[in-house]
């Protein structure tokens, strides 16, 4: 039987005894996305000790302090999910900075993180991994997942400012994935997204195959070409949904003043909301249909 041990605040691990794959599932790391946050707690809460058969697996709440304020990062600090690179200086000492420090020694020896996000505004699930469309284990977890919009792309594992945890992990050497369950406040979903990490971790080899499942999804590839930065004078034409479509040449930001044109048939996603942009941030992602 394996043996659970807390080894910072809210992350626990537990250890089989057997060799294997060394996984993570992370929620909370916004803390205003509920149902990352309410599949975590309901996994906590299942026998771990007699599920983990083979390997690690390490599992817990992102960002504490968030979740209990219940917002995206604790009001007047730093976003968590864009504390793994290079940060500003003035945000060195912030909570989340700290708690990416924190969190860095096990994302960075793991083979596989699931990281339970959920979108600001309505919006269909999908799966995002800095890692290629042809890595065969993704392709045998979106299966799994049952999801049929998948994003990989070079703009997704930028070494730069703004690392997110699943490039965190694609930098070194292992499968990152973000999981997005759809709208944040939706919690309908947090059942079948439990039950789908029990699946995965089945998939991935830690856990047994009998709580494996597989779904027949006709994929949606895009490829997330153009992490497009913010500056202290940018502004979005309009409020665009996530995958709007934007034509080749069309015009959808402003950068003080001067007009932002996609150079191709782009779909839009996550355009943050602006009061939350900041210079040198990611104001959204471009992507390609593949």
């Amino acid at each position: 039987m394996a043996n659970i041990t807390q080894i910072i605040p809210d992350i626990w691990v537990v250890e089989s005894g057997v060799p294997g794959p060394r996984v993570v599932v992370l929620g909370g790391v916004h803390g205003d996305e509920l149902p990352g946050v309410q599949v975590v707690r309901k996994l906590l809460a299942c026998d771990l000790s007699s599920l983990v058969t083979r390997g690690t697996l390490t599992i817990g709440i992102g960002n504490p302090a968030a979740v209990m304020a219940n917002a995206r990062f604790v009001p007047g600090d730093f976003d968590l999910n864009r504390s793994f690179g290079v940060v500003p200086l003035e945000c060195k000492d912030s909570i989340a900075v700290q708690r990416a420090e924190a969190l860095k020694p096990f994302l960075a020896a793991v083979d596989v993180l699931i990281d339970i996000h959920a979108t600001i505004k309505p919006s269909l699930p999908m799966i995002i991994s800095p890692s290629t469309a042809d890595h065969q284990l993704l392709r045998e977890l979106v299966s799994v997942f049952g999801i049929k919009k998948v994003i990989t792309g070079p703009a997704l594992a930028a070494d730069a400012a703004g690392m997110t945890t699943d490039a965190f992990v694609f930098q070194h050497g292992g499968l990152g994935i973000t999981l997005e369950t759809g709208w944040m406040m939706d919690t309908s979903v947090v059942s079948r997204v439990e039950k789908a990490v029990l699946a995965a971790l089945g998939v991935i080899g830690i856990a047994p195959t009998a709580h494996s499942m597989h779904h027949e999804v006709e994929i949606e590839h895009y490829d997330a070409y153009w992490s497009v930065p913010a500056s202290g004078a940018f502004v979005f034409t309009r409020e665009w949904d996530d995958f709007a479509l934007i034509t080749k040449g069309e015009c959808f930001a402003t950068d003080s003043g001067v007009p932002l044109v996609v150079p191709q048939d782009s779909y839009l996603l996550f355009q943050k909301p602006q009061l939350l942009l900041k210079a040198g941030t990611e104001a959204c992602l471009m992507l390609r249909r593949i």
